[in-house]
């Protein structure tokens, strides 16, 4: 929330694998095995959370392209227990440059909390050249727009709406699909003849999960001080009430995500 470091993905890694929607890896799974190595491709893979949590759960053999434009990040994945460069090709490249990446020889594109902060004209342009490649995709963890404290506070469905707000800017591939990301995602694959499955991944944190709800608060006043500066007071008065409740173990909250399969026409289920 508060920018792709490694703390920050480190922290938020086992809550994505827990909301993570199964039966989707397990339907592209399915869908995968006709084919005798399977070529993947995740697009802004970090430091690898993508691979940890769908290698196990995809058909062997697998050989996936990692591609993210961060170093650090991509270093921190090549030096992680497991990595196998045999299996696991690393790819630098600026993820806005499309035309620089190999999606040619990809049977699956995937990629994790990442679709919202992309632009619907980038989003287009991926998925046309997967469907020349007859690729098929698993985009996992987008943004849905919901936030939803326990105890509530009065300003909570403000603060959510300038979050969401500042979710929809500009975040280096033209103005983001934000919360929107999913619907318009299944919109765009449709018209390419793409079977669509979708379903809601929340995070839902409670007491125990207070060094995530104190990163998420952070990261949320950060954004809407940039939407509302001119309210400084009302979002630090908001922060300050919320981060109490967070250090005195009575903060619940239920952050709204959605997956998403897609699987070319005319293939076997």
């Amino acid at each position: 929330m508060t920018g792709f470091h490694q703390d920050w993905l480190a922290l938020r890694e086992p809550y994505d694998h827990t909301a993570r929607d199964g039966e989707l890896a397990a339907g592209l799974s399915s869908w995968l095995r006709a084919d005798p190595a399977v070529q993947v491709m995740d697009l802004g893979c970090g430091t690898g959370s993508n691979l940890r949590y769908l290698a196990p759960r995809l058909p062997r053999p697998q050989t996936w392209h990692l591609v993210d434009n961060d170093s650090t990040l991509t270093d921190a994945l090549a030096r992680h227990n497991g990595f196998d460069a045999r299996e696991h090709h690393v790819h630098l490249r600026d993820l806005t440059a499309l035309h620089d990446l190999p999606i040619g020889s990809a049977h699956v594109v995937v990629a994790s909390a990442l679709m919202d902060l992309v632009s619907r004209e980038w989003f287009s342009s991926l998925a046309g050249r997967c469907r020349e490649a007859g690729a098929a995709l698993l985009i996992s963890l987008s943004y849905d727009g919901h936030m939803r404290w326990q105890p509530g506070l009065p300003d909570d469905a403000w603060i959510e709406a300038q979050f969401n707000a500042h979710q929809r800017g500009e975040k280096h591939f033209g103005p983001a699909m934000g919360p929107t990301a999913n619907i318009v995602m299944s919109g765009i694959l449709q018209d390419l003849g793409y079977r669509v499955t979708t379903a809601a991944t929340p995070w839902v944190l409670g007491p125990r999960d207070g060094e995530i709800q104190k990163e998420l608060l952070s990261g949320i006043a950060a954004a809407c001080m940039a939407m509302a500066p001119q309210e400084e007071d009302r979002i630090a008065c908001w922060s300050d009430r919320r981060g109490d409740l967070i250090r005195e173990g009575h903060s619940h909250l239920k952050v709204g995500h959605g997956d998403l399969l897609a699987l070319p026409p005319g293939e076997p289920t």
